[in-house]
């Protein structure tokens, strides 16, 4: 027999937060992912970009 009463099946708060993460990260990967599939055909060819914002090791670019 299986105990299934609400006391079981709680998340800890940090459990839970580590479970977002991880979903919020899968997430983003998935995005990533789309993002270089949907320009990959377009390497080698110059796109007009405006620069959003610059980071120590990345550039943000709204691709028009």
């Amino acid at each position: 027999m299986i105990d299934v009463t609400p006391k079981s099946m709680e998340l800890s708060r940090i459990a839970s937060q580590a479970a977002a993460q991880t979903i919020k990260q899968q997430l983003k990967n998935v995005e990533r992912e789309k993002f270089f599939e949907k320009f990959q055909n377009k390497e080698g060819e110059l796109l007009k970009a405006k620069v959003i914002r610059v980071h120590a090791d990345s550039v943000i670019l709204d691709i028009e």
